[in-house]
């Protein structure tokens, strides 16, 4: 919408069966493109993070798709200082359990990097915020299970090429 309240563009998202598509978070750049983030099933019937770029008038540039063995949505999405998109939430893995999953695009779609933290105990845990620093550091927060504990807070950084920096 313009600030008269006039509709500019819609645009939707359609993944690759025609089934179940949420997108819960979004940014803007500088040139007014709009990145959006959420949940989508897949063709292997497991919900999958899905990330699309539109252009400033609506158009779709590229969708980024990331699987798990049975869940995955993205609770939380940026843009850093020099226009990559970073997205975070939590995915569950028949191996580890829940887990933080975070993920950086570059502008153009490509992968920068991904890490995926699971918690001392190997339990649930699960991101749902994200912030950037002015270096392009990312800290991703939710709850982790840990040994002695049901579950607290947890926090971790990472450098802005995706090197796990610290966990609180």
């Amino acid at each position: 919408y313009n600030q008269g309240g006039v509709e500019q563009w819609v645009s939707m998202y359609d993944g690759p069966i025609s089934s179940y598509d949420f997108g819960g978070v979004i940014d803007v750049d500088g040139s007014g493109n709009v990145y959006v983030g959420g949940q989508s099933l897949g063709t292997s019937g497991n919900f999958e993070f899905a990330t699309v770029k539109y252009t400033a008038n609506g158009v779709e540039q590229w969708v980024r798709r990331e699987a798990r063995d049975y869940y995955a949505t993205i609770l939380a999405l940026q843009l850093d200082p020099i226009g990559n998109v970073v997205v975070a939430g939590p995915v569950d893995d028949f191996a580890t359990g829940g887990d933080f999953l975070t993920v950086k695009y570059q502008p153009d779609g490509s992968k920068l990097w991904e890490a995926q933290y699971d918690g001392p105990k190997h339990g649930f845990e699960y991101a749902a915020a994200l912030a950037i620093d002015a270096s392009g550091n990312v800290v991703v927060g939710g709850i982790s299970e840990v040994v002695n504990t049901y579950q607290d807070f947890a926090t971790v950084k990472y450098s802005s090429t995706g090197s796990q920096q610290w966990v609180q």
